[in-house]
């Protein structure tokens, strides 16, 4: 039996929007430095930085834009499904399916299933400044399935059935030090044509080894302490109605 799985990075068009705005930015920001520089090259013998950094800002845009094309174009891509076994305990070591569900119509020329382990920190832009920007770092991947050259017709679906195995170390989800928090996720790639892709990621929880024994054992520990109290008290009352029987017979 599997359960749906909901995907955790939004909105798909909210993305790709804020991504072309702070494309045009950049142009337009790296453009107009450009453009200062030639329309008025006099000055100091270090303006040659302008146009560098101008440049660089406007490359940095253009890339953005392209991506942005491409994920605006694979909007019209149906957003895959993701599933995964019921009544499974994702803990190191432990294995669990995972099924993936592609709707058409789409022609997939390559698709790309893959579980990753992120530590997400804080780091400092500059040694001297309290200002910040989250980063990442990649503990662990593994790609579970790739699809290529695939079409799928309209009113039909795709389907890939994975097994994820942990690895033995694997580090839970949650606060790590000495700063950030772990995260598993599970993501789809999918390249579906000239300039049209689309990503989505689905977050996973991933517990520690034992977790789940170690929280029952005070349960089963009092349990336990019941039914002995519950079958002293019944012996003792035994033993009691004994002694009273025994000294009316005498």
């Amino acid at each position: 039996m599997f359960v749906p799985l909901p995907p955790t990075d939004g909105p798909p068009a909210g993305r790709v929007g804020c991504l072309l705005m702070l494309a045009t930015v950049l142009l337009l920001l790296g453009g107009g430095i450009v453009a200062v520089f030639f329309v008025n090259p006099a000055g100091k013998g270090d303006m040659w930085v302008m146009p560098v950094v101008g440049g660089g800002f406007a490359l940095v845009g253009a890339l953005m834009l392209f991506a942005g094309v491409r994920g605006a174009r694979g909007l019209k891509i149906p957003e895959p499904q993701l599933l995964v076994e019921r009544d499974v305990r994702l803990a190191p070591g432990a294995t669990v399916r995972i099924r993936l569900r592609q709707p058409g119509p789409m022609t997939i020329d390559s698709l790309r299933l893959s579980v990753c382990c992120e530590r997400v920190y804080e780091r400092q832009m500059k040694p001297d400044s309290s200002a910040t920007v989250q980063d990442r770092e990649l503990i662990w991947e593994q790609v579970l399935a790739e699809v290529k050259d695939q079409r799928v017709p309209a009113g039909e679906s795709m389907e890939r059935v994975a097994v994820l195995t942990l690895p033995a170390d694997a580090r839970p989800t949650g606060a790590v030090r000495p700063d950030g928090e772990i995260r598993w996720q599970v993501e789809v790639r999918a390249e579906a044509g000239f300039m049209r892709a689309t990503y989505r990621a689905f977050e996973i929880q991933v517990q520690p080894v034992g977790g789940a024994a170690a929280m029952a054992l005070p349960a089963a520990s009092s349990s336990v302490a019941s039914d002995l109290s519950l079958s002293s008290w019944a012996c003792c009352r035994s033993c009691r109605h004994r002694r009273h029987a025994a000294r009316l017979s005498g």
